[in-house]
């Protein structure tokens, strides 16, 4: 889960009233592939957002090795 919020912007001086807000969710699953090495993946969204919010996916595959 991840919530954002940013304050006022500022551009070219001039302050404007575009606040960010936005909320995600993400999903991880993780396998044990050897005892040494494992695997993760990762997909997630943003659910809601105003007007000026990040907004997108992400999809992540990671591979590790334990030492």
């Amino acid at each position: 889960m991840l919530y954002y919020r940013n304050g006022k912007t500022r551009v070219d001086g001039e302050v404007s009233n575009g606040s960010q807000e936005s909320f995600g969710l993400t999903a991880t699953v993780a396998f044990t592939l050897a005892p040494q090495w494992g695997l993760q993946l990762r997909y997630g969204q943003s659910v809601a957002q105003n007007e000026f919010g990040l907004e997108g996916k992400v999809c992540q595959v990671k591979l590790a090795t334990f030492i």
